[in-house]
């Protein structure tokens, strides 16, 4: 049976339809050149819907990615242009497509540094920020390279540091960095890949094209790009990559839409805005796989951030994964984003197969380990949550939200001192995030640090953690015994209440921090009635320990699915 792959070292690649067809002509007429005609009258002749000329230059990158190779610095597929291709090797046929070299898979860690905008306006911010982006997509969808994420290298935005240190603090084995210029209608990116260690240049390169559409100019370079950087490092196998085809608006409001809810989507109006941009990408480019998982995955924050009810934002969620998935399943975001939706209504198992296709696709996507260890903490594998947030952090080491993730789940692992030695050291990375002050603070509540619980929740304010904080304080004046406070703040957190999301849970946990365990059980069955978000904690928080022993704590672990 003959398949669609390559064999090489061991790996196996699937290669897509169009792509493989191309290489098994060219294998039929090996050393000769097989002409643009003659692909078109083999392989699109009777498909009248498709651009030929984009349908072949789109499958023939695809080929030449998963053979290693560069149009510019080519070694196994020539490009005549005009006229047609010739493979350049002798590759011998047999049930699969067996590489005459063999690959040496490099364990290289790789760090994309943001691109200088070097424009000189700042409203083209994104578009650097976008070809970063692609870069990096490219790059994750090589296996056996290491690639460090968006999220720890922008950290060095504009950062006065030398390479060699980047390089250290990264631990990176080489940094790929560039600038972006406009001059009209015109741009020039520059690249340059530099070894961490000897901080020798191991590769430069300088493109220049039409600014027209934005989009085409990423594809096109991200890939040129990406198919170079194995190349310099080690000879590696390249699996295809996603190619998008869609206009320059889309793609704009695309980037848009991820800088928002990447760089400054903690805060309910960029958060909002964010959805706004992927909601006009799609209405731009109805086939846009990576905007419906934007969308997808702005919904899934809506909750987490009580700005929708967490079945509204579910369902809305769901519905944007499930069409991203449908266009492509390769998508790992969408997968990812479409786990987290069904965890938020507790289908627990078809959740934790989401997650798992998500991190298979791409084992890099630390949003899809991060939400995955959620999960985890929520059904009770406690170690395998830790192992999976621990897994994320090596891959992005800088990044504040992962790190602030980890003390979370040492907090409720009820692992207190690891779990405050990791919270100083994420506010060491970044003082500015009110998360990990809100995380503190409750932890310091467990161990009975009034004070220093107070001071946490009053800089998680500062910062603009307003409901979140206040209902912590709740508790926290609960166990304190402070009960007219912890009243005053039930009634607060039900005037301060946004779009219709329910604050049964917090309510319960302020019961609960009072002793009023009739009244925690009767608000913890109002928040399985309302679908609370907070509901996914039920199994693991500290805050609901004083009613663990009551009968009435199974048989809510029974309504949620997690009796087991």
């Amino acid at each position: 049976m003959r398949t669609a792959e390559l064999s090489s070292g061991g790996i196996k690649t699937t290669l897509p339809e169009q792509p493989f067809r191309i290489l098994t002509l060219l294998l039929e007429h090996p050393g000769e050149v097989v002409t643009r005609e003659a692909l078109r009258k083999r392989l699109w002749s009777n498909d009248v819907f498709v651009d030929f000329d984009d349908g072949l230059n789109s499958a023939i990158r695809r080929l030449r990615l998963a053979l290693g190779d560069s149009a510019e610095h080519s070694r196994l597929l020539e490009t005549l242009p005009r006229h047609g291709y010739r493979l350049k090797v002798q590759i011998q046929p047999n049930d699969s497509v067996s590489l005459a070299e063999s690959v040496n898979p490099p364990s290289s860690r790789v760090a994309v540094l943001p691109l200088d905008n070097f424009s000189g306006d700042l409203s083209e911010e994104y578009l650097a920020d976008g070809m970063t982006d692609a870069i990096i997509t490219a790059l994750v969808k090589i296996p056996h390279l290491r690639v460090i994420s968006r999220t720890s290298t922008m950290v060095y935005k504009n950062a006065r540091k030398t390479l060699p240190q980047i390089a250290r603090e990264l631990r990176a084995d080489a940094l790929l960095e560039g600038a972006i210029v406009r001059s009209g209608d015109r741009v020039r990116i520059t690249v340059q890949l530099v070894d961490a260690i000897s901080d020798q240049h191991l590769w430069a390169e300088s493109y220049e094209r039409e600014l027209g559409d934005k989009l085409r100019l990423q594809e096109e370079l991200s890939q040129l790009i990406a198919a170079e950087i194995p190349l310099r490092l080690a000879r590696c196998e390249v699996r295809s990559l996603h190619t998008l085809s869609f206009n320059t608006e889309a793609y704009s409001s695309y980037l848009k839409g991820r800088y928002l809810i990447e760089n400054t989507g903690r805060n309910d109006y960029a958060l909002k805005k964010a959805t706004l941009f992927f909601e006009e990408a799609v209405s731009e480019a109805p086939l846009f796989a990576e905007a419906y998982a934007g969308i997808a995955e702005s919904y899934d924050m809506s909750a987490i951030f009580c700005l929708l009810p967490a079945r509204q934002a579910s369902a809305k969620a769901q519905e944007a994964a499930r069409k991203a998935i449908e266009i492509d399943r390769s998508i790992s975001e969408a997968h990812a984003a479409l786990g987290y939706a069904l965890m938020l209504v507790w289908r627990w198992q078809e959740a934790a197969r989401e997650f798992e296709e998500a991190i298979e696709l791409n084992p890099n996507n630390t949003i899809a380990r991060r939400w995955y260890a959620e999960y985890l903490m929520a059904v009770g594998q406690t170690a395998k949550a830790v192992a999976q947030i621990e897994r994320a952090r090596e891959i992005e080491p800088l990044s504040v939200i992962t790190n602030s993730t980890l003390g979370w789940l040492y907090y409720g692992a009820r692992q207190f001192d690891q779990a405050e030695e990791q919270f100083r050291g994420t506010v060491e990375l970044d003082e500015n995030f009110a998360a990990t002050f809100l995380c503190s603070g409750m932890l310091y509540a467990q161990q009975g640090k009034y004070k220093e619980a107070v001071a946490e929740y009053q800089r998680a304010r500062n910062l603009g953690g307003t409901v979140q904080v206040l209902r912590a304080l709740g508790f926290l004046y609960g166990i304190a015994g402070e009960r007219a406070r912890a009243h005053e703040v039930i009634q607060e957190s039900k005037r301060l209440a946004k779009s219709g999301c329910s604050v049964a849970y917090a309510t319960a946990t302020i019961y609960a921090g009072l002793g009023e365990r009739s009244q925690a059980f009767e608000w913890l069955n109002k928040a399985c009635d309302d679908c609370c978000a907070e509901m996914t904690w039920l199994k693991w928080d500290p805050q609901l320990d004083i009613l663990r022993s009551d009968p009435r704590f199974d048989r809510l672990l029974e309504r949620v699915g997690l009796a087991h």
